[in-house]
């Protein structure tokens, strides 16, 4: 094991989880931690906006796709730089999980695709528009 590192004398201890600048790094660099609370306070999020983003609102499409890519997105997307290496079945959950928001909006049925939906495709293309 390797020793703890002092600073003025100072003993500092390792650890398994480090938060820095917003971002939860374990020692493998896993990123697990980090992706599954920032899906559960997007989570969060998202249900109080559900008013809003639902089938039944009568906010227009192109409003409830601003409210997703200004809220939902940033906060899913921050430090993707330093954990986009993750593992793929955590990057696919963070996907899945805006898919599904989105599909939310659009009231996409179950059984219809996400690459069928032009809008959809036009979202993950371009996502400034």
């Amino acid at each position: 094991m390797i020793d703890n590192i002092e600073i003025d004398e100072h003993e500092i201890p390792w650890s398994n989880l480090v938060k820095y600048l917003g971002l939860e790094m374990d020692k493998q660099l896993t990123w697990r931690s980090h992706i599954e609370k920032t899906l559960n306070k997007v989570r969060g999020t998202m249900k109080k906006l559900y008013p809003l983003t639902n089938w039944k609102s009568k906010m227009s499409l192109k409003n409830k796709l601003t409210l997703i890519k200004t809220i939902m997105r940033p906060a899913l997307m921050y430090g993707s730089t330093a954990w986009g290496s993750a593992a793929k079945s955590y990057i696919n959950r963070i996907q899945t999980y805006e898919n599904s928001q989105l599909r939310v909006a659009l009231d996409a049925p179950w059984y219809v695709r996400n690459v069928d939906y032009e809008c959809l495709r036009r979202y993950r293309m371009d996502p400034t528009q």
